[in-house]
This record gives structure tokens, C-alpha cells and sequence, in this order.
């Protein structure tokens, strides 16, 4: 039985290859002799059991015996193979014991009794009575890699279209999601998906939907969208539609519109419905939410509306049983993700969708919009960046709730005027387009309806336009006419307010029965209704050469305004930025100059009213001369919303990268831009205006200023009292910085790098351990003409006996002494001893008690160089015994130098007693700088080898002083260690 042929074959093999199942049924049955049995584990180790063959050997091609049979197709001999057992005992359960065993077989009669059928059951199958370490296991392996290790049996079953065998290998638990090892090159080469493809994608080829169906009942899955490529190459819209739908999944934040498919499909609301009509609801519409992940396919080039009803109704399987409304299911869509694909065409369905909130169509080849009605009531975000648009449709902008829109790297030239009419929205991003200018009213074509943008509509007098501004024919007032009306409305409405009674309202704060969350900008009275909501706007990498003069009237609430990679020449006057900016990027532009003029364009682009906005269309952008009587005409000269000529809301500017020659942070402006008096309107045009400069931007917290050509920092940057974060990097010309920037108090990060500034700021940054605190104090201590103040505390620390004392003498012996003084006596002396050498009546030298306190003046004079004069030391010697450790944390203060002294011949354990005082020290006095002292070091010179002060060196700067951050460490800053000796000096 054991015997193989030249190609490797066994006996099963043999029977299997012609296919005689009453053979293999035989061989696989027939009890051989235990002379021949040869053992074997499973798959997992965890089996090991005996055979006369291996049922899984492979001939010389590679193929088992279960290949075999599953190419062949014969599903008897699959099956006999499936159900094949054997004994098995356990490699890891430990056997039973003889006393187990025993006692096994001892067991009375009475307790071993079974039922009448379960002993039926077991004469019919004659199996053996198993141990505690024993198993009926299945030696057939279901995944074994065949044909030269290229697929299993189960792929062959797939590919051969054998429904039958595919369903028993699956039912066996063999995997469908193992990959296809195709080591053919020129397979490769001609398909893309040969190299790893799954069993899906085998059945994908054959477009056999009742195998894609088998294996997806069992787990398959096609995470490399493979199965779906051969799909859409093969246009088979079935199988796409079945391999998209498992790309839908329950979307568990969002929920389903109810009200808007009831009343679109029901014809009645949700609410105030009966309990019949709710039961009715419920069984005809969907109410489990969706979201879609169609994103990065590969193969999408269009998208079906069946494909989106199919993933719905996956997720909403009552619809199935109602085919007439399941098309209801794609307003259960709540999130839909077709980016990273090839789609040039959306339907109109996909805005249609009444409970779809995201919306991302970035990366494919759009080239358009649909022309349509955009019904999609709760859609919040759309994603329409890196396509090929060049126009946007303006009903895209009627969507209620759209807040987040973003059109970045298209081929947009221009955009609808209808983006200031969306009122909910927030973001729009136009960057990396052509864009040059923004939409105003003055840009609006023929063909648009002022009236179809705001959505109203307004009585016109017949005398003041004759016919409509959508016909060719159109003709418009003169100006005097209209301005004549407008005076004409103007005395209407002054008439009309004579008239009203003023009546005063008690206001009454009561609670009410519930509470209502709304949007902060509809609590400020400031915010108009009407007026456009959004806060960010990105217009980088465009084409714009100026400053929009239409932001401060259309966008009137900007927070956020991105204009970097663009042709400007000048930051631009400061009423075109709305007074509500808090971020400007100027950066990566042409900019030489700061604003510093008044903006001569007057107009007014916010106008609300069809009249308003016709009498802009008359006018010119020439300024008229002021006069008494025409208050009406000054309104329309002076805009509104550009009257300021500060940012006080700003709070960061980004200028780099640009050709900046200095910084400026004042503007002149005349006296009277407040208000228009009749004095200042008799005056003639020529007149002198009084000039007054005006801090820009009073609240700024951030400026970058980096890469330009600036060539010094002017001293009124201190007038920027909120200023946080300063760059000026790369700045070749900029060599000192001015003594004002130490008022600066809030400066936190200063950038220089590439400044070539003088010393000592030269060192200062260079420095590892560089703070822009340490800047800002030398700058203030300049400002205020400060002068060295030579004066320290040296405080000396250490146990006892270890030379403090002795040490503190010798030092006050070194150097020259300024102004001599007499010098504060010891305390030993103070107590009538002679000398502090002295000893006790025990023999011991006396140690210093408590904490003497006492003056070292040292001068140090070296020949031919400049004295930096005395330096006052206020010396703290501490008691080194231990009653008095508790009351030194009392005296440990900051800005003081410190002394940690230890005997080297203590060796590991005196520097086991520095870091307690290290500790302390940092616990006290955080980051003060502290040199370590080693004394007595001819004693230890004389007891021990020279490589055992090294040794210790080396010890502490390991612990104390080689380390990158030892405030973490809980360590104060250790500058360095030394060893001296009293008797050698």
C-alpha cells in the first residue's frame, strides 16, 4: 500500500485518477495490520494519528488525492475523502493513568447504563470507546497547496464550475479567501488579477452568480477589489452590483430621514400619522441607515442607480419582499464614498437622497455636475476635489444644510455668485485652480435672476425699469432717475416711522418647557440672517493678484482666509479683509509692501434688495463729491462693511516667503473716515487731511515674516503686547534685534536661524540649552540700561566630616579680596576656640552647627587682560549631621550656586549620599546649577590605584551629568565634577 510509481502515485492515487470510488472506499476502510502503519500529525501539530499512507501526498505535479477528485468532478470521491476519520490521540492532553484506566473499567454495570437508542446508535457505527486524549479527527487537508504550490482544491472546484463539491469543501471548512499562487510569469503579464486572486475572482470570470453566492453565504470577501475589476472589464452589471452591496454597512451615528420619505413617497408626514399608517411605514420603507464605501475600486467609470439600491437593500432586507419599493432604499444612504475611482458621470440620484449627509466624489474624472434640482435635505459635506470641473452648477448651493465644500485642483475659472447665498455654509476650498477674481453682483451673466439668488421676490416700479433683467431687451434707469427714487423711498420710509407709537416690552426670563440648541452665530445680534456664514475660505495656488475687493461685503463673518501660492504684489488695504479675520496666509507670494493707503474701490458688493443691487450695476467706482442733501449717495459711495482700517481680531498673519523690506505695523488714516460730517463735505477735495497712524493688527499672537529681505525689526514690534510666536528665519540682512522686544513679556518662540546676529544673541541661539525667555530678558535688561549686578549665594552641601568648612576657608584664602574687610569669624571662633582645627574632648573635630552664614568677596586679575571686577559670594555652610537634614529645605533657594561635597574614599556609597542631596536640591530650587566636589583626594590617591578616581568619575557622570533631560529625572543641572585636596591644593 505503500508502494509509489516513478511519479509518486500511490494506490489512491491510482483509483482516484480513473476514478473507481468503490476502490478508494475499500482502501480507505480496509483495517491493515499494525506492521504497517506509519504515523502521522495534522495540520496543526496538535493530532498525531496512524495510517498505512499518506492521505495527503502529492505526485510529481503536485497534486493529492483530493485534487484529483475535484478536477475530475466526482463528488462521491470527494465525499468519501470529506468523511473520512480516524483515531487520533493528543499531543499536548496528557494520557490517563492505570488507576484512571482501572477505575474506567470497574465501574459498576448500573452506573454505565445508556439509552436503548444511543446503544443502538453505537453497534451501528462501531466506533471505539475513546480516552480523555482522544479524537476522531479528519487527516484530509482541505487547504493544502497543489500544483506546484499554486491552489487548492477548492479554487479548481470554483474554476471547473462544481457546485456541488465547491458547497461540500466549504461546508468541510475549507477557506475561500485564500489567494492563488500563480507563479507563471506570462499569466502574470497578461492578467493584472493573476497574481493573488481569491476563489470570488475565479467565479467573477465564469459570471457564474450561483457560485459568487455560495461562496459569500460562506465568508468570502474581495478586499483587493480584483473580483469586481474582472467584473467592470467584462461589463457584467450583475456581478458588480452583488460585489458592490458588500461594500455597504450599517452607518451606527446617522439616522434616516422618516418625515422626508413619508411625505415623498406616502404622501403624508411621520408625524401625527396613526398606527396603521406608522405600520405601514415600517414595512414598506427602509430605517436601517447606510453608508457606502465604494472608494479606490479601480473600475468604476459610472455609477448605476441599481447598483446603490441593491447595497441599501442589503442592509434593509424587508424591502426584499416588496420589490415595487425598494428604489425607497436610497434615501436610507447616509454616507457615500465613491472616491479614488474613474467616474466621469454621477446621476442625479445621488442628490436626490434624502438622508445622504457625506458625499465624497474626489479623485475620479468629473468633468461636470448634473443640471439638476439638489434635493438632498441633509447633506452636509461634499468632497469635489482632484477632478476635472470647470464649472459649478448654482443649485448645488440650495442644499439647506451644506456646510463643508471642497473644489480643490479642478479646472475652475470662475464660480457661481450663488456661494454667498448658501447660508449654511462654513468651509469652501478653492484651492490649485484658475481662479483670478470672485463672483460679484457686477459678474453676474444675463441669463441669472438676481431674484432666482436670493430666492424672493420684489415689486419693481414700472418708471424705474421697464422691463426684465433676464430679457436681452433689458434697460435700466439713468442714474439721476434712480437716484431720485431712492431719495423718493427714503422720505416714504422717514414718513412712515413718524407715524409709529413706541411702546416699551417687559422682557421676562422664564424657562420654557424645552431647551433649543442652535448655532452661536444666531444668538449674536451683529450676525444678519441673510448674510453669508462662511468661515474658512482657501483660495491658495490660484492666479489672484490682489486681494478680492468683495470679501468684507459677502463674506462679512471670515475667520480664516488662505491666499498663499499667488501672484500678489502687496498685502493690500485692510477694509478688504473682513474685520472678523483671525488666520491670513500671505505666504509664497510677490509681496514688496504692507498696506498703506486707503482703498479706492468705494463700492458696495452686499447689497440684499434686486434695487440695491441694479443701482450698483448703474454706478461707477469713481468717488462723488460729498454733499449736504444727497445722504443717500454717500451710502452708496462708502461701503459699510469696508469702513475699518484695523484687524483687531487677527491673531495670525503668515507672510514668508515673500520680498518684504521691512515690517510695518501702523497705518496713516485721516481723522474724519469715522463719520462724514457736513463740515468735512463743504471742504474742497484738495484740502490737507490729518493724518493718524493706527496700530493694524493690536491683537496679533503669531507673525511670519521668514525668507524675506527684511533688513531690521522695528522697535515698535513691542507694541504687539499679545505676540506669542515670531519667525523671521532666513532674513540674511537682519543682524540685532531691538532692546524693545524684552517687553515682549508673552513671546514664547523666537526662530532667528539664518540670521547672522551679532554676539551675544549669536551664542544665545546657537546654544543647546536656548530658550526665548533667556532673549527676552537680555533684550529687557538692555532696554532698561541694566548693570551687572555681582552678587550670588554659594551654598556648600555634604554629610558630615567631609571638609565644608575647611573647604570654605581655603576658598576665601584664593584670590585678591575687594576692599579688604575683616571677615566674618567662624562660629568655632565666635565660641571662644582658638582655631576651627580643634578637636572635642572626644577626640573629634568639631562640625559646624546649624547653618553659618557668612561674605567671600573674590576678584580674579590675570596680567594684560580687563577685570570684570568683584564677585560677592553669600556662603551658606550646612551642618552635615543628620538632626539637621529636616530644616535645610528651609534655606535651599533658587538662583544660587551649589556645592555637593563628598569624600572620595568612601568610593559607591558616597556617591550614593550625592544624589539624596541632588534630589532635594531639585525639589527646592528647580534647574539650579550645582558643581560635585570630591575631597580628601590625597587621601584616596594614597589607599587606592589611580584607575579608581577614574572609575568613580565615570560613575557620576553617567547618574548625574551625561544625560538629556535630568529634569525628567528628577536632577537639578549638573555643570561638572571635581576632586581637590586642602593639604596639596
Amino acid at each position: 500500500i505503500n508502494v509509489q510509481t516513478v511519479e509518486k502515485w500511490l494506490p489512491l492515487h491510482a483509483a482516484c485518477f480513473n476514478g473507481h470510488a468503490a476502490v478508494l472506499e475499500f482502501l480507505l476502510k480496509y483495517k491493515f495490520p499494525e506492521d504497517v502503519l506509519v504515523q502521522f500529525k495534522d495540520r496543526t501539530g496538535g493530532w498525531k494519528y496512524n495510517l498505512p499512507f499518506d492521505i495527503n501526498q502529492r505526485d510529481l505535479s503536485g497534486q493529492s488525492i483530493l485534487y484529483m477528485a475535484c478536477c475530475i468532478g466526482n463528488l462521491r470521491m470527494v465525499d468519501l475523502l470529506l468523511e473520512y476519520k480516524v483515531k487520533a490521540t493528543s499531543t499536548t492532553l496528557p494520557a490517563p493513568t492505570e488507576e484512571e484506566i482501572e477505575s474506567e473499567n470497574s465501574t459498576p454495570k448500573h452506573t454505565r447504563s445508556i439509552g436503548l437508542s444511543a446503544l443502538i446508535s453505537k453497534f451501528q457505527t462501531k466506533e471505539e470507546v475513546l480516552r480523555c486524549n482522544e479524537a476522531w479527527v479528519k487527516p484530509v487537508d482541505l487547504d493544502l497547496y497543489c500544483n506546484h504550490d499554486s491552489e487548492t482544491a477548492l479554487h479548481v472546484a470554483v474554476r471547473n464550475k462544481h457546485h456541488a463539491i465547491t458547497s461540500h469543501l466549504l461546508a468541510a471548512g475549507a477557506l475561500p479567501n485564500l489567494n492563488i499562487q500563480n507563479n507563471n510569469q506570462d499569466e502574470k503579464d497578461k492578467d493584472s488579477w493573476s497574481k493573488g486572486h481569491t476563489c470570488i475572482v475565479e467565479a467573477a470570470k465564469n459570471r457564474d452568480m450561483g457560485m459568487i453566492d455560495l461562496l459569500l453565504k460562506y465568508g468570502a470577501r474581495d478586499d483587493q477589489n480584483q473580483a469586481l475589476s474582472v467584473a467592470s472589464q467584462a461589463k457584467d452589471n450583475l456581478v458588480m452590483s452583488k460585489l458592490l452591496a458588500l461594500k455597504a454597512h450599517q452607518d451606527q451615528e446617522s439616522v434616516v430621514n422618516k418625515n422626508a420619505i413619508a411625505e415623498m413617497h406616502l404622501g403624508k408626514s411621520l408625524k401625527g400619522r396613526s398606527s396603521a399608517s406608522s405600520l405601514t411605514y415600517n414595512s414598506m420603507c427602509p430605517s436601517t441607515p447606510v453608508m457606502i464605501n465604494w472608494h479606490q475600486t479601480g473600475s468604476l467609470t459610472t455609477i448605476k442607480e441599481q447598483w446603490l439600491i441593491d447595497s441599501a437593500v442589503r442592509i434593509n432586507p424587508k424591502l426584499r419582499l416588496s420589490p415595487k419599493y425598494q428604489p425607497m432604499a436610497l434615501h436610507a444612504v447616509t454616507r457615500l464614498d465613491l472616491s479614488n475611482n474613474e467616474i466621469v458621470v454621477v446621476p442625479s440620484t445621488v442628490f436626490n437622497m434624502q438622508s445622504l449627509k457625506f458625499l465624497s466624489l474626489a479623485g475620479n474624472k468629473l468633468e461636470a455636475l448634473p443640471d439638476c434640482a439638489y434635493n438632498c435635505l441633509w447633506l452636509e459635506e461634499i468632497q469635489l476635489q482632484d477632478n476635472r470641473l470647470d464649472c459649478i452648477p448654482p443649485n448645488l448651493f440650495k442644499l439647506p444644510k451644506l456646510s463643508i465644500l471642497d473644489l480643490a485642483n479642478n479646472k475652475l475659472q470662475f464660480v457661481p455668485y450663488a456661494i454667498w447665498s448658501c447660508l449654511s455654509l462654513r468651509e469652501l476650498n478653492l484651492s490649485l485652480n484658475m481662479l483670478s477674481d470672485l463672483p460679484t453682483c457686477l459678474h453676474m451673466s444675463r441669463h441669472e435672476s438676481v431674484s432666482s439668488l436670493s430666492g424672493e421676490s420684489h415689486m419693481f416700479d414700472a418708471a424705474s425699469i421697464n422691463s426684465d433683467m433676464s430679457s436681452d431687451n433689458q434697460s435700466i434707469q439713468s442714474e439721476n432717475d434712480l437716484d431720485n427714487e431712492i431719495d423718493g423711498d427714503a422720505k416714504q420710509m422717514e414718513e412712515k416711522v413718524s407715524q409709529l407709537d413706541q411702546t416699551a416690552i417687559n422682557h421676562c426670563n422664564k424657562w420654557k418647557s424645552n431647551i433649543t440648541i442652535v448655532d452661536k452665530e444666531q444668538l449674536d445680534p451683529s450676525i444678519h440672517k441673510d448674510d453669508c456664514k462662511l468661515h474658512t475660505l482657501i483660495l491658495s495656488h490660484n492666479m489672484f493678484r490682489e486681494v478680492p475687493a468683495c470679501l468684507s461685503c459677502l463674506a462679512p463673518h471670515l475667520s480664516r482666509l488662505h491666499l498663499c501660492y499667488n501672484s500678489l504684489t502687496s498685502v493690500g488695504p485692510l477694509s478688504r479683509y473682513p474685520p472678523t479675520i483671525k488666520y491670513l496666509d500671505l505666504s509664497h507670494n510677490q509681496i514688496t509692501s504692507w498696506p498703506s493707503e486707503l482703498d479706492q474701490d468705494s463700492l458696495c458688493y452686499g447689497s440684499r434688495d434686486e434695487k440695491s443691487i441694479l443701482g450698483s450695476l448703474c454706478s461707477t467706482p469713481e468717488p462723488r463729491k460729498v454733499s449736504r442733501t444727497n445722504h443717500r449717495q454717500n451710502s452708496k459711495i462708502f461701503c459699510p462693511h469696508r469702513r475699518h482700517f484695523k484687524l483687531e481680531n487677527l491673531r495670525t498673519i503668515l507672510l514668508g516667503d515673500n520680498l518684504l523690506r521691512e515690517i510695518t505695523f501702523h497705518i496713516s488714516q485721516p481723522d474724519n473716515t469715522s463719520s462724514i460730517s457736513e463740515e468735512s463735505s463743504d471742504a474742497p477735495t484738495d484740502a490737507a487731511v490729518n493724518l493718524k497712524s493706527k496700530l493694524m493688527f493690536a491683537n496679533l499672537s503669531m507673525l511670519d515674516v521668514s525668507n524675506n529681505n527684511i533688513k531690521t525689526v522695528p522697535p515698535n514690534i513691542s507694541e504687539l503686547t499679545n505676540l506669542s510666536v515670531l519667525n523671521i528665519s532666513g532674513n540674511e540682512n537682519i543682524t540685532d534685534l531691538p532692546p524693545q522686544m524684552g517687553l515682549l513679556t508673552r513671546l514664547w518662540n523666537l526662530n532667528t536661524g539664518g540670521c547672522p546676529l551679532q554676539e551675544p544673541l549669536s551664542t544665545m541661539t546657537t546654544s543647546k540649552h536656548y530658550k526665548t525667555m533667556d532673549i527676552i530678558g537680555y533684550l529687557k535688561s538692555v532696554l532698561e540700561d541694566a548693570k551687572p549686578y555681582a552678587r550670588m549665594k554659594l551654598m556648600v552641601v555634604g554629610v558630615q566630616g567631609i571638609g565644608k568648612t575647611t573647604l570654605l576657608e581655603h576658598l576665601r584664602a584664593e584670590g585678591g579680596s575687594y576692599r579688604r574687610t575683616k571677615q566674618a569669624e567662624h562660629w568655632a571662633r565666635r565660641m571662644g576656640n582658638r582655631s576651627m582645627a580643634m578637636k572635642s574632648g572626644r577626640g573629634v573635630s568639631m562640625s559646624t552647627v546649624g547653618v553659618d552664614i557668612g561674605d567671600w568677596t573674590y576678584e580674579k586679575k590675570t596680567r594684560n587682560q580687563h577685570s570684570f571686577g568683584p564677585v560677592i559670594f553669600r556662603t551658606w555652610d550646612f551642618g552635615g549631621q543628620q538632626e539637621y537634614y529636616t530644616t535645610h529645605q528651609y534655606f535651599l533657594s533658587k538662583r544660587s550656586l551649589y556645592l555637593v561635597l563628598w569624600k572620595i574614599a568612601d568610593g559607591e556609597k558616597g556617591i550614593n549620599e550625592i544624589q539624596q542631596w541632588l534630589i532635594n536640591i531639585q525639589a527646592r530650587a528647580p534647574n539650579s546649577p550645582v558643581l560635585i566636589v570630591g575631597t580628601h583626594q590625597d587621601v584616596a590617591a594614597a589607599q587606592f590605584p589611580p584607575s579608581f578616581s577614574d572609575y568613580l568619575q565615570n560613575k557620576i557622570r553617567e547618574r548625574f551629568i551625561n544625560l538629556v533631560d535630568p529634569e525628567k529625572c528628577g536632577l537639578p543641572r549638573v555643570i561638572d565634577s571635581l576632586e581637590v585636596s586642602c593639604k596639596t591644593k
